[in-house]
C-alpha cells in the first residue's frame, strides 16, 4: 500500500502554503527547530504530522528546494551527504519494522540503527534467507525517517497507542516506562521477556511518514547504487549525494508495492498471551518473530 505522499505535497508551492499557514516559513533550519516549532501543535496529531512531512518536502527534496526556502544549497547536516542504513532482516512478519497507521516504525529489534539514524536518514532492508531463498539483493522495504521518538515516550505517544499489544495482533509498542528509569514488558505475541534488554537498547523508535513496503519477492537493487549488501546478514552505513539520492528514489517509486492488510483494532494477541512470567509456548500461538 503506498503511503500519502502524492506529487502535490512534493510541489514547492503545496510546501511554501502549507508552512505560511503555520507560520514556519523560512524558521525551520534542523530538526531542534522542527520539534520546537511543534509544540504548539502537539494537541492536534494530524497538523503535526503534517508539519514535519512538508518540512521534509522542503528541507531535502533537492539543492533548489533548500536554496529557495533557507537561503543555502547545504543540507541540514551542514553540507553532509544523506546517510543511508541498510540491514538484512530476517522476517517481514509486521513487528519490525510496524506498518500500521498512523505512519510504519521501527520500534524493537535493529538496536544500533535506532541509536544512530536521524530525521532525514533513509533505511533500506534486504531480503533475508529465510525471507527470501533466492536473491540476497531484494528490497523488501525502505523508508525516510521523518521523526525519532524516545522509547520511553513511545508507550505515552497517544499517536501510537494503537500499536500496543491490547490493540493489534501484530505490536511494537510493549515496553511500558518504569519509575526507576527501566521499562515493564508488557505480554505481547511478537517478543518475550528475554528480548527486552536488545529491544530496549536501541534507545528510540524510528517514525517514517514515507515508506515503501514490497515484500519478500521485492524488486532487485540495481548494483551501480552500491547499496547492496556483501553477505546476507549485519547492517552498514553508507552515503548519498543528493543526485544519487533522487535516483533511488526514482527507482523505488517504480516498483510494485505489496498491500498492507490493516488489522488494528482487531482482536489482540496479548489476549491469548498468559500473565505470568516467564512465558512458555502455547498450542496454536502465532510463534515469536525474530529480528
Amino acid at each position: 500500500m503506498r503511503r500519502k505522499w502524492d506529487a502535490q505535497s512534493r510541489s514547492p508551492t503545496y510546501a511554501k502554503n502549507t508552512m505560511q499557514d503555520f507560520g514556519l516559513a523560512g524558521s525551520i533550519h534542523s530538526s531542534h527547530d522542527l520539534e520546537t516549532a511543534l509544540r504548539p501543535f502537539r494537541v492536534d496529531n494530524r497538523r503535526s504530522t503534517e508539519v514535519r512531512s512538508t518540512w521534509w518536502g522542503i528541507f531535502r527534496r533537492s539543492p533548489e528546494y533548500r536554496r529557495y526556502y533557507l537561503g543555502s544549497s547545504n543540507s541540514y547536516a551542514g553540507g553532509m551527504n544523506l546517510r543511508v542504513h541498510t540491514y538484512v532482516i530476517a522476517t517481514d512478519a509486521g513487528s519490525a519494522p510496524n506498518y500500521e497507521p498512523p505512519a510504519v516504525t521501527l520500534a524493537v529489534c535493529k538496536p544500533r540503527i535506532r541509536k544512530k539514524a536521524k530525521v532525514g536518514d533513509i533505511v533500506v532492508a534486504f531480503a533475508g534467507s529465510k525471507v527470501n531463498p533466492i536473491s540476497g539483493h531484494s528490497v523488501v522495504w525502505a523508508g525516510i525517517v521523518s521523526e525519532v521518538v524516545a522509547l520511553t515516550e513511545y508507550w505515552n505517544d497517544t499517536r501510537f497507542a494503537s500499536k500496543r499489544p491490547d490493540r493489534t495482533r501484530i505490536p511494537d509498542n510493549f515496553y511500558k516506562p518504569a519509575e526507576n528509569g527501566g521499562f515493564i514488558w508488557q505480554p505481547n505475541c511478537v517478543h518475550g521477556p528475554e528480548a527486552q534488554d536488545r529491544d530496549t537498547g536501541g534507545v528510540n523508535v524510528l517514525v517514517f511518514s514515507h515508506a515503501w513496503h514490497f515484500g519478500a519477492s521485492g524488486p532487485l537493487l540495481p548494483e551501480d547504487f552500491g547499496l547492496r549488501m556483501v553477505s546476507r546478514r549485519g547492517e552498514r552505513i553508507a552515503e548519498l549525494t543528493d543526485f544519487e539520492w533522487q535516483r533511488l528514489e526514482t527507482w523505488l517509486n517504480m516498483q510494485s508495492q505489496v498491500a498492507i492488510e490493516l488489522i488494528h483494532y482487531r482482536k489482540s494477541c496479548s489476549n491469548n498471551m498468559p500473565r505470568s512470567l516467564p512465558l512458555s509456548p502455547r498450542p496454536g500461538s502465532p510463534p515469536r518473530r525474530r529480528c
